[in-house]
């Protein structure tokens, strides 16, 4: 079930994390309103399906962010998604992006800029919304495990 398998380069494939074989994603619904848990699969997008959904502010943005973190082997690629989407007014989305950080080190062990990456989890620590904050704690996680980069924790 949550096997550690490596691709060629010794990397963790994040997806095998994942509790089945569909890639999905537990999404906490209170941030409509609502304090159940959902499950929601993650499509497998194209590079140019995640532009146009960054490009138009797809309601769909959220699941592309993952899409790309959990599918595209274009680590840099990957990275400017996160951090464009980071920026984001929409909680989920922000939040989703901020977690994407973290399946990044786990997969790659390794950020292109390392400084931004882990200064936008960091930021993302104190949050305001419940749901960036849990999602930067797991990144902040996984950045400790993978990586040798270090998020400091508010006090």
């Amino acid at each position: 079930m949550f096997k550690d398998k490596r691709d060629e380069c010794g990397r963790i494939d994040s997806r095998c994390f994942i509790v089945s074989t569909t890639s999905v994603l537990w999404t906490q619904a209170a941030i409509r309103g609502s304090s159940t848990m959902k499950y929601e699969n993650i499509p497998e997008l194209s590079r140019a399906e995640v532009e146009e959904a960054l490009r138009n502010n797809s309601e769909d943005l959220s699941l592309a962010v993952l899409s790309a973190v959990l599918f595209s082997d274009d680590c840099e690629w990957v990275e400017s998604v996160c951090i464009r989407a980071a920026s984001h007014g929409e909680p989920k989305v922000k939040g989703n992006a901020i977690l994407g950080f973290g399946h990044l080190a786990r997969r790659s062990g390794d950020f292109v800029q390392p400084q931004v990456a882990t200064g936008i989890i960091q930021t993302a620590l104190s949050d305001s919304s419940e749901y960036v904050r849990g999602q930067a704690e797991s990144a902040a996680d996984d950045v400790k495990a993978f990586t040798a980069y270090r998020i400091r924790r508010p006090s």
